[in-house]
């Protein structure tokens, strides 16, 4: 562990050290510059003005001779900009064969839309095929929920129906007992009171037979 974290260290210290030198570089190098300028008599003047950094990093360079107007630009020695003919003319060239490969792509893309569009047009014929499809089943789906709701709505009037007889039945048998039991009660009314009445017939029968004592 301790030589894992004592390399990572030196990796880091050398990164650091690299860091800071660029830094150093950028911020201490200085800029060289020149100009030379000259006039005669019956001559038009010349100048020249040339500018480098970094150790000709960057080079920057302008000039005017013999009614001539001249500059240039180079970074790590490639010319970026300038007015020189040779380097119009690479510039040229460079925005033709850009022009070329940007047409030959959209030509790719022509011959392959195409075919794409033949198979998005089957694709969207397929897909409106499944869609009206899809609306039949919906509908046949509809229509047997509808179904299936009226066969149970008839099954519950059904049942309804045959709990209402049963209730009916049911209420007609709990009245029949009653108007039994209550017969049979007004009988045994009636079989108590006719007893009593024979009972107290025959003992007014023996009071009157019986012989009453002498005044």
């Amino acid at each position: 562990m301790l030589y894992v974290l004592l390399l990572l260290l030196k990796i880091l210290g050398i990164l650091l050290l690299l860091f800071i030198g660029l830094v150093l570089l950028v911020l201490l190098t200085p800029i060289q510059y020149s100009f030379e300028l000259e006039k005669e008599e019956q001559r038009e003047p010349k100048f020249m003005v040339r500018v480098t950094w970094l150790f000709w990093l960057f080079y920057f360079k302008t000039s005017y001779i013999e009614k001539v107007f001249d500059y240039r630009i180079r970074i790590l020695g490639y010319q970026i900009a300038g007015n020189q003919p040779e380097f119009l003319e690479k510039q040229k060239e460079r925005q033709k064969k850009k022009s070329q490969k940007e047409k030959a792509k959209e030509e790719r893309k022509t011959a392959e839309t195409p075919a794409e569009g033949k198979s998005r047009s089957i694709d969207s014929v397929s897909k409106q095929k499944a869609e009206k499809a899809v609306p039949k089943e919906k509908s046949s789906d509809v229509s047997e929920g509808r179904e299936k709701t009226k066969e149970k709505d008839s099954g519950d009037d059904k049942n309804s129906k045959d709990k209402k007889k049963n209730k009916e039945k049911k209420q007609k048998d709990g009245k029949k007992p009653k108007k039994e039991s209550s017969l049979k009660k007004i009988k045994s009314k009636i079989k108590k009171d006719s007893r009593k009445a024979v009972l107290l017939v025959g003992v007014t029968r023996l009071e009157l037979a019986a012989p009453r004592p002498p005044v």
